[in-house]
């Protein structure tokens, strides 16, 4: 038995990616839109990271092997 994607279904046909990619869109937008002081740059850089990892996780978790593993992902 192959994995979902081997069966064409790919981690961007999830409800749960698209939203995660759209939050991580709106976060980079207000952070792009905040006049914040030079001592924030390193918060900045860790929201920028966080609410994009949410999407990578997914992607990353479609592309293993096993349906435990994907099932974990999300």
């Amino acid at each position: 038995m192959g994995t979902l994607q081997s069966r064409g279904f790919a981690f961007e046909d999830l409800m749960v990616w698209q939203k995660a990619v759209d939050f991580a869109e709106n976060v980079i937008k207000l952070i792009d839109n905040w006049d914040a002081p030079r001592k924030h740059y390193r918060l900045i850089e860790q929201l920028e990271a966080a609410s994009t990892s949410i999407a990578m996780n997914i992607a990353e978790g479609k592309g293993r092997y096993s349906r435990t593993y994907e099932l974990m992902s999300l």
